[in-house]
């Protein structure tokens, strides 16, 4: 809790001045800009001597963007944090959300599957992604792309590959998330 209110310090200074270290909370936490700090952690009351989980970048708790009281706790709380072969990276994480929710607009699986092959390729990615945002997407981005949802590995999509993300973000409403709690970078 008193890193997100150190986090959010600047934000309550007249002007208030623009931060990147300024710390998001989910929607099980309540905050009181009044008094800036958190009075709530999955709609129950904090406990000040109790221990939560948090997901964070991992350069935060080694001294990015000087939050002191952060900064204090990793020092002290070494065999808290998860060793960096535990966790997935935040950008990881942001650009497989992207790439999922991307498949989701892409249209049909016959709609992608131009040479009626059974597969979608790099090439019909390339052209799908093309067409629907008008950016040409190198060879590596594709690969990534399709490496996010390529269950078997082959470097091709499947039917069911491509149907399964589909209703996974559709059931999501659109959001779709990395499938990820806890640990960040």
């Amino acid at each position: 809790a008193a890193a997100v209110a150190f986090s959010r310090k600047n934000a309550f200074l007249v002007p208030p001045q623009d931060w990147g270290g300024y710390m998001q909370l989910d929607d099980g936490f309540k905050w009181d800009p009044e008094n800036n700090e958190v009075t709530e952690i999955n709609g129950k009351p904090i406990k000040k001597d109790q221990e939560y989980r948090i997901a964070c970048l991992a350069l935060s708790l080694n001294g990015m963007n000087r939050n002191q009281p952060l900064i204090e706790w990793a020092n002290k709380n070494h065999d808290k944090i998860p060793n960096t072969d535990a966790v997935r990276q935040a950008k990881e994480l942001v650009v497989e959300c992207c790439h999922k929710t991307l498949w989701a607009q892409l249209g049909s699986f016959d709609d992608l599957d131009k040479d009626g092959d059974g597969k979608i390729s790099t090439e019909e990615v390339k052209a799908a992604v093309f067409k629907k945002t008008g950016s040409k997407m190198s060879l590596l981005a594709t690969e990534n792309m399709i490496k996010t949802i390529d269950k078997d590995g082959d470097g091709n999509i499947s039917k069911e590959e491509l149907e399964t993300i589909q209703r996974a973000v559709e059931a999501t409403g659109g959001e779709q998330t990395a499938g990820a709690k806890g640990g960040g970078e």
